[in-house]
């Protein structure tokens, strides 16, 4: 490698923190918003069913 070893220890550094995309990552993304949206479902429908229960009760 050229350089100095601040200048490789930069680029070492801007690797890590911004990998290559890899074969996958796509697959990682659609389940990370998969898992959100499975959140939000499931805070919604409680939400509903506490509304519902309240108004069962009133």
């Amino acid at each position: 490698m050229r350089g100095s070893r601040k200048s490789q220890a930069l680029a070492l550094l801007a690797l890590a923190v911004v990998p290559p995309p890899a074969h996958g990552s796509d697959f990682s993304l659609a389940l990370l918003w998969l898992g959100r949206g499975a959140g939000l479902l499931a805070l919604g429908a409680l939400m509903l069913w506490l509304w519902t229960q309240a108004q069962r009760q009133s």
